[in-house]
């Protein structure tokens, strides 16, 4: 875990290596924050996200799933994805725990 100043760019980033589900270290880095502040923030969430209990439910994971989405697809997409998990599959998924199966 570091957060370090980009000597290039003159702007702030955070690099974590965390171990995935599987074991295996994972190495992500972020860069462009404004201030070192933003760098810690976005660090700590992202260990908070990586140590998230396997146990939680689906509606939680849903959740995560799309905060992540809305950042990276169109809004149209993501209103498409919202309308499918509403309708379909929250009903049914909704408060069962991600490790169980139906």
């Amino acid at each position: 875990m570091s957060v370090s100043k980009d000597k290039k760019t003159d702007k702030w980033m955070a690099q974590i290596r965390v171990k995935d589900w599987t074991g295996k270290v994972i190495h992500k880095k972020k860069r462009g924050f404004d201030t070192k502040r933003e760098a810690q923030q976005w660090e700590r969430d992202f260990i908070n996200q990586a140590n998230s209990s396997l146990g939680m439910s689906f509606n939680d994971f849903i959740d995560i799933y799309m905060k992540d989405m809305e950042q990276r697809l169109k809004s149209s997409t993501v209103a498409s994805k919202h309308w499918m998990i509403d309708l379909k599959i929250t009903p049914f998924f909704g408060k069962m725990s991600s490790g169980r199966c139906p």
